[in-house]
């Protein structure tokens, strides 16, 4: 275990700079040095140097190459990039190197996301806005979300806190989960009404008016929301995915929407960010794309949770957002 004088290399994609000030403010009282490297060939230059690393974005192969790292602070919630790597996963699970990922901190703003969207096509906004450009005064009748049903697959910190807020605003909420309804109901927010394993999975698509993907991706979630899935949904229904691209089949999803099910798709992830020009995604009228920036990592907070779970492990406790490398997150 690293002494109280700790070596970190910091390096996050265009914003290393804002995390290794986040970390300058604090090091005399934490005893840390902070190394940052401003692109993936200078965190290889340094591989020889760190203990911890804080970042995302760097490549498995290059943090196996560092002899002295013993922990990693993933800066993004997701850490499918590294665990695609058999034997960065094969090293994690073995606990050399421990590895958190950002948890907690983004359930907030992507339950917004969610029920923002869910506002946007229940109050049938679009029309709206078409009216406008048009300028002309019909009355219709909007929708309501009080009554409807909203699926989160994966109850995370995410989904949970998606869970809950949509509760709050009256919604039925169902849950899909990967240990399914034989766990304790204590284990899920208070106001799923109904809790589904993988086994009740065709029931759960077929019974929502939104459904909402924020699964990890492992091998297990790799392209599971497919056509034949998706063409179970209801034809009024919409489909939000703020978990990560490569859970959904996406030619299956053109398919599904070109067969009228779902009605609308919101993705702020897709399997290839950033989204290619040609990709049909953009042309489909009932298709929304956002830059994935439903949960934006913020430096302060993972500087924050960086800090926090350096004092867990200096003292032997339990770290936030531990990933095990049997399941993958």
């Amino acid at each position: 275990m690293a002494g109280l004088s700790s070596r970190v290399l910091v390096h996050v994609p265009a914003r290393t700079g804002e995390y290794e000030r986040q970390l300058r403010q604090v090091t005399p009282g934490v005893g840390l040095e902070v190394q940052a490297a401003a692109s993936v060939d200078e965190v290889r230059a340094h591989r020889l140097w760190p203990e911890f690393f804080l970042g995302a974005g760097v490549p498995p192969e290059i943090l196996l190459d560092m002899p002295r790292l013993e922990w990693i602070q993933w800066a993004w919630a997701g850490v499918d990039r590294l665990m695609i790597d058999s034997r960065f996963s094969a090293a994690v699970a073995a606990g050399r190197p421990l590895l958190t990922r950002a948890v907690g901190l983004f359930g907030p703003s992507v339950a917004e996301y969610v029920l923002a969207w869910c506002l946007f096509l229940t109050q049938d906004i679009p029309r709206t806005l078409g009216a406008r450009k048009r300028r002309t005064w019909r009355r219709f009748e909007p929708g309501t979300l009080g009554g409807k049903r909203l699926g989160v697959a994966g109850l995370g910190s995410i989904g949970a806190e998606v869970a809950r807020r949509a509760g709050a605003m009256d919604l039925d909420v169902w849950g899909l989960r990967r240990c399914g309804p034989g766990v304790s109901s204590s284990t899920a927010p208070g106001c799923v009404s109904r809790l589904f394993g993988p086994d009740g999975i065709k029931e759960f698509v077929s019974g929502v008016d939104f459904l909402v993907l924020t699964l990890p991706l492992t091998t297990q979630t790799r392209g599971l929301f497919g056509g034949e899935l998706l063409r179970l949904m209801k034809p009024t229904a919409t489909l939000i995915n703020v978990g990560r691209g490569g859970v959904v089949d996406e030619d299956g999803l053109l398919a599904a929407l070109g067969s009228g099910r779902p009605s609308w798709a919101v993705l702020d992830v897709v399997e290839k960010e950033p989204l290619p020009r040609m990709s049909p995604l953009w042309s489909l009228p009932n298709v929304v794309i956002t830059p994935h920036h439903a949960g934006l990592s913020r430096p302060a907070d993972i500087a924050a949770l960086f800090l926090r779970n350096l004092a867990a492990y200096r003292a032997g406790l339990p770290l936030e957002g531990l990933v095990r490398g049997d399941l993958g997150y």
